[in-house]
């Protein structure tokens, strides 16, 4: 059902990712009234759903894939011979409130 709008969609959340549901729904209402009932609400809330859990792990992939290129690729960072190196925090000296 949603085949032929799944692009439009798309596009729709990637300009306006907070966009619902009903939301949506309402503008493809507008679009094809006929086509779009409370019973395809259902469908589009579960691939507003997963489109959101895609775009989520897409970016977390990327800051992952951005934090490793920074990082040695034989030790981790802060780690050395498998033990985490903690680094004491720096004194600020007498701060007045």
């Amino acid at each position: 059902m949603l085949d032929p709008y799944v692009a439009t969609i798309e596009a729709w959340l990637a300009a306006e990712p907070h966009l619902t549901a009903v939301a949506i729904i309402d503008r493809l209402r507008r679009c094809t009234p006929d086509a779009f009932g409370d019973r395809q609400l259902r469908t589009l809330q579960r691939f507003v759903k997963s489109w959101r859990a895609r775009t989520a792990k897409l970016l977390i992939d990327g800051a992952e894939a951005v934090i490793n290129i920074d990082a040695p690729a034989s030790v981790p960072a802060g780690t050395e011979a498998g033990r985490t190196h903690q680094t004491p925090m720096p004194r600020l000296g007498n701060i007045a409130p």
